[in-house]
């Protein structure tokens, strides 16, 4: 492993005749590889975000997780990009890759597998801990699946984004591993290119008002009963962090699961030693396009307590010393992903979804420091985040 020093992976970028850019990742050693299409996600039409996100992340993968069944595929969903991947031995390469492409291009959703969809994401069985966290959530953004907007969903709605996202003008390939270029980009010079016409994509954003963010704060006397308490932070949208720190967030925002996280530790490790935490009951990060965020519940004796002592620990500076460690974590991860085809392919479609190569991007972290990331927790501090304060006995 190197160190201290910026490091980049071979990359081999292609096009096919049709129009498809192909990036190749070598590892000549390899005797499997893994061949990807992402597609970034989008909006139905005004108003329609939250159901867009529930088709791209729920019922899409869903439909085509029954056409791909006997094939391997398995599919990475965030709230900006879908992505399809097929892993293989080498000399399996063309059947896998030709048998991706023919399911993406003939696939014509029916309404059964609509009604399949709304079944699903309305009906769907949630455990406690599961409420808890939606409810959160819920507050901390715009209702995440809203029951009238699935339930009036039309089949023309979900064939209209299918067409839309899932189609030669919304795609990027990636093959990690033995290259074959010439083998792979002959497959991929026989897909239909997607019809000229194509429909305008909604860039209508629902603005969150970060200051609807509601603290649900009990009334009455809790000194001789155990409250649950159920802490939420949320990341702003990334349009906000871009206008404030520039393309340097590309960079930072590798790191902030780290400092967060760490951070939250802290505070569970300082209440626990002060006593102010009797036990867990939920435990929950997510980090993702535009939805990240981390909810954290506990059950304590002394609410008013615990959350000053959780706001003091949020502003905490990130030293010199705690941000080379991680950087180090990062780095050695980074370099071992050559190995590690999933784990390249997230960090690939990271990169995507900011229009990056992943080499740009891995120039972008070897620039943040201790420093950098301090006055983004800064910026962080000043927005609103979530403290639920919910009445239980043990």
């Amino acid at each position: 492993m190197s160190k201290n020093k910026s490091f980049s992976f071979e990359e081999i970028k292609m096009v096919s005749k049709n129009g498809i850019g192909v990036s190749f990742y070598p590892n000549y050693k390899s005797v499997t590889s893994t061949f990807a299409l992402v597609f970034k996600g989008g909006y139905l039409s005004k108003g329609r975000r939250n159901i867009s996100s529930s088709i791209m992340n729920k019922g899409i993968p869903l439909i085509i997780g029954e056409h791909f069944k006997n094939l391997g595929v398995s599919y990475i969903p965030s709230c900006s990009s879908l992505t399809f991947y097929v892993s293989f031995d080498n000399e399996n390469m063309g059947k896998k890759v030709s048998s991706l492409f023919e399911v993406l291009g003939g696939l014509k959703i029916s309404k059964e597998e609509l009604d399949g969809i709304k079944a699903d994401l309305l009906n769907r069985e949630v455990s406690e801990n599961e409420r808890i966290e939606k409810t959160v959530v819920n507050n901390m953004f715009s209702s995440f699946y809203p029951k009238d907007d699935i339930s009036s969903l039309l089949i023309t709605d979900l064939n209209r984004y299918y067409k839309s996202f899932i189609n030669t003008n919304n795609m990027s390939c990636f093959l990690i591993g033995n290259p074959e270029k010439e083998k792979v980009m002959s497959i991929v010079d026989k897909y239909p290119s997607s019809e000229d016409e194509k429909e305008e994509k909604s860039e209508d954003k629902v603005n969150e008002d970060y200051s609807s963010v509601k603290k649900e704060m009990l009334k009455e006397d809790v000194k001789d009963r155990l409250s649950k308490v159920t802490f939420g932070i949320k990341l702003p949208e990334r349009e906000t962090l871009f206008n404030e720190f520039g393309a340097s967030l590309f960079g930072m925002y590798t790191y902030l699961p780290y400092i967060l996280l760490g951070s939250f530790s802290k505070f569970i490790n300082k209440a626990e030693k002060k006593r102010l935490i009797v036990s867990s009951f939920l435990s929950s990060f997510v980090q993702g396009g535009e939805k990240t965020y981390l909810v954290k519940g506990v059950y304590t004796s002394s609410p008013d307590k615990l959350i000053s002592l959780f706001n003091e620990t949020y502003k905490d500076k990130v030293s010199r010393f705690s941000f080379s460690s991680i950087k180090k974590l990062v780095r050695y991860q980074e370099e071992m992903m050559i190995f590690d085809q999933e784990s390249f392919l997230r960090k690939i479609i990271s990169a995507e979804e900011n229009n990056l190569s992943i080499n740009e991007l891995l120039s972008y972290e070897d620039k943040v420091t201790a420093s950098s990331l301090n006055k983004l927790m800064g910026f962080l501090s000043s927005c609103p985040h979530s403290i639920y304060l919910m009445k239980g006995i043990m």
